[in-house]
């Protein structure tokens, strides 16, 4: 099964690709596709799905996720960050609170279908940001260099840490002071050994003088970090995500992205998204209905208007702010790993719960990859409007 979803993942990829769309829902496709011959094949006592649901296949598909947010880490450039400033931190917050505040009453109204606990998660999965979506798209229309682009870049890098806090609250089975305080020591420790440590650490690795030490020391880091986080009682990805912000900043990071990246994305993180694909269940599909337009349409609007109110109180014209707002509204990778990992925790979700949001996380993804890069060439306007300077 690994073999064929590995296949499936980069034949779809390259399609995908090939028409201007993110390659790595290719994996999602896979593993819509693996589920829904295995709805063809119930009662003939043939069951596709056994190789994703093995307990190795899952494991495998874990550490996908954590490669995934550790490399999204290893992307974020803080000189650029501080570069937009105030502008791109008002951008952020209004790109968590008003998606946040738009799930989080999405669910409560459909009282029937989540709880409490399930429209947090998702109000959680709201606050993400594709980046990457949207930057190609920037890169396409030679906008890449304007104003708006740089806040809209820094904005989701802050929007996806966000959320992964937000998560982390969410699921927390402790009290609020408490998991603070534990967010907080982590936060503590983590960044003071990251700023004093990672970077000699890495210098030890290049010093060995083995073949590919160096990207054996960054994965290690990786993975202390991940583990260092579950053990204060915090997602594993917020730790790979911070490991990946400091190894990424260091002097070596040009050296060893190429190499995980193929690590990652040739095996791990495919996995990852054929799990998620699979899971997709079609019954829900009809279910859910007029509820899944309405929930995408809530998704892609609070973003607009979140981060675009953010920008304009960040001193941008209300142009720029519309562009801001609607290049933040693609969802892709952060968010169908805030909903595996909300799924995937004991105690967080009823089995129907967590199917019916992955349902909408997916067709959110889908959705959302296509629309945004439409409506960001739309905000930007032509190039003969003299939008781009020379």
């Amino acid at each position: 099964m690994i073999a064929l979803a590995l296949i499936m993942t980069k034949a779809l990829g390259t399609f995908l690709d090939r028409v201007r769309l993110p390659s790595v829902l290719g994996g999602v496709f896979s593993g819509i596709i693996i589920g829904l011959f295995a709805v063809l094949l119930r009662g003939q006592d043939i069951n596709i799905l056994s190789g994703i649901e093995n307990p190795s296949f899952k494991v495998l598909a874990e550490i996908g996720i954590i490669f995934l947010l550790f490399m999204s880490g290893m992307e974020v450039d803080t000189g650029d960050m501080k570069k937009s400033g105030k502008t791109a931190v008002l951008a952020a917050i209004g790109g968590v609170a008003v998606p946040f505040a738009f799930g989080l009453s999405f669910g409560l109204l459909n009282p029937g279908h989540y709880s409490l606990k399930a429209s947090l998660v998702l109000a959680s999965i709201l606050t993400a940001t594709s980046v990457g979506i949207t930057a190609r798209t920037l890169i396409d229309i030679g906008a890449i260099k304007r104003r708006s682009s740089t806040v809209i870049l820094s904005a989701a890098v802050i929007d996806d840490v966000m959320g992964i806090v937000v998560l982390t609250v969410v699921m927390g089975t402790m009290s609020i002071g408490d998991l603070a305080l534990r967010i907080a020591v982590f936060f503590f420790i983590a960044a003071f050994i990251g700023l004093k440590m990672v970077g000699r650490i890495m210098g030890m690795g290049e010093r060995l003088k083995m073949s590919k030490s160096l990207v054996s020391v960054s994965i290690a880091l990786c993975f202390f970090y991940s583990a260092f986080a579950q053990e204060m009682g915090i997602a594993a990805i917020t730790g790979a995500f911070l490991a990946g912000v400091l190894v990424g900043n260091t002097i070596q990071a040009r050296r060893i992205r190429g190499d995980i990246e193929t690590l990652a994305t040739a095996f791990f993180v495919p996995l990852f998204f054929v799990s998620v694909g699979s899971s997709f269940e079609i019954e829900y599909f009809g279910e859910i209905g007029l509820g899944a337009a309405a929930f995408i349409v809530v998704a892609m609007s609070g973003k607009v208007i979140g981060s675009g109110l953010g920008a304009k109180a960040g001193g941008m014209t209300w142009r720029e702010s519309l562009q801001v707002g609607v290049g933040m509204m693609a969802r892709l990778e952060v968010a169908l790993v805030i909903a595996a990992v909300a799924i995937s925790q004991p105690g967080v979700l009823t089995p129907e719960e967590g199917h019916r949001i992955l349902t909408l996380t997916v067709l959110l993804v889908i959705v959302s990859t296509i629309v945004t890069p439409i409506a960001t060439k739309w905000a930007f306007g032509k190039r003969d409007e003299g939008m781009y300077p020379e």
